[in-house]
C-alpha cells in the first residue's frame, strides 16, 4: 500500500462516522455524487441489474451497492477503510439485503475471481488513487468480456479553473493540465488530511484504452438542484464549470 493510500485509509477511518451522519446517503437509487447531481435513474447507464454480479470499488459506506442489491444484483463492495465498511455492512442489514464486504485497496484487489463481474462501479473514489493504470488493470481483469464499468470523478475543469474561485488558498497549479497530488483537510481543525490526485481527462481516457476499456458514454454533470448549504459563489462556479465527470466504459477485448 502506498504512503498516500495509507494516509487516506486512516483519514477515512477517522472521518467515516461523521461523513455518514452529515451526508444524506440514500439507498433507493445509485447516485454519482450525492443528491445534487444526475443519478442512475436519470442517466440509465447500467440497465437492468437483476441477477448481475456487481463489484463496487472504493465503496465507502456501500450505499450505491445496497441500492443495486435492492434491485436484485449480487453485490460485492470493497473499500480501504474498515470503518466505512462497518457502516456499509450495518446499512445493508438495516435495509434487508445481503452484500459481500471486504476491506481492500482497489490498487491491489485480491481474492476475487478474474473475468467474473458483469458490472463494476466506482463513485467519486478514483481521485484518491495515485496509480490509475493499476486500478484500470484490476477492473479489466475482473470484468467479463462485454462487461460494463461505470465511474464518476471530480471534473478536472472545476478542480482547475473553478478551484481558483472556490479554494484560492490552495497552492497547487490552477492549470487544467496540472497532474499531481493535492493534500487537504475536510475541516480546518482536523488533525488528519486526505490526498487526492488531479489529472486531465486525457489521462483517464488513455489509461482506460491501455487496459482494453473504452468509453461509450460521457456526462459532464452540473448540479440539478441547489437546496444545499453551498454559498452563492460556489453555486455560481458549479454552474459555470462541470463538477462531475461520469463515464460508462465497455470491456471489448481480452488483453
Amino acid at each position: 500500500m502506498s504512503h498516500s493510500n495509507w494516509g487516506n485509509k486512516e483519514a477515512w477511518n477517522s472521518h467515516a462516522e461523521r461523513y455518514f451522519d452529515e451526508k444524506e446517503l440514500r439507498v433507493d437509487k445509485v447516485d454519482y455524487c450525492g443528491l445534487y447531481y444526475p443519478n442512475e435513474d436519470d442517466l440509465q447507464l447500467m440497465g437492468d441489474v437483476n441477477g448481475l454480479k456487481v463489484l463496487e470499488i472504493g465503496a465507502g459506506s456501500c450505499n450505491c451497492g445496497i441500492a443495486l442489491a435492492l434491485k436484485g444484483a449480487d453485490v460485492t463492495c470493497i473499500d480501504i477503510s474498515e470503518e466505512q465498511i462497518k457502516l456499509g455492512s450495518k446499512a445493508a442489514e438495516k435495509n434487508g439485503v445481503k452484500i459481500k464486504t471486504m476491506v481492500m485497496d482497489m490498487e491491489e484487489i485480491k481474492g476475487l475471481e478474474k473475468s467474473s463481474f458483469d458490472l463494476i462501479i466506482s463513485v467519486c473514489a478514483l481521485m484518491y488513487i495515485q496509480n490509475l493504470h493499476k486500478v484500470f488493470k484490476e477492473v479489466s481483469d475482473l470484468l467479463k468480456r462485454n462487461g460494463i464499468f461505470v465511474f464518476s470523478v471530480d471534473h478536472p475543469m472545476l478542480q482547475a479553473l473553478g478551484a481558483k474561485e472556490l479554494w484560492p488558498e490552495e497552492k497547487e497549479s490552477w492549470s487544467y493540465n496540472y497532474s499531481g497530488r493535492v493534500d487537504w483537510k475536510w475541516f480546518k481543525e482536523d488533525t488528519f488530511q486526505f490526498t487526492t490526485y488531479r489529472r486531465p481527462i486525457m489521462e483517464y481516457v488513455n489509461a482506460l484504452a491501455q487496459n482494453g476499456l473504452y468509453i461509450d458514454y460521457m456526462q459532464e454533470a452540473y448540479p440539478v438542484m441547489c437546496d444545499c448549504n453551498w454559498s452563492d459563489a460556489e453555486i455560481l462556479s458549479r454552474n459555470r464549470f462541470p463538477s462531475i465527470l461520469i463515464c460508462r466504459v465497455l470491456k471489448l477485448t481480452e488483453l
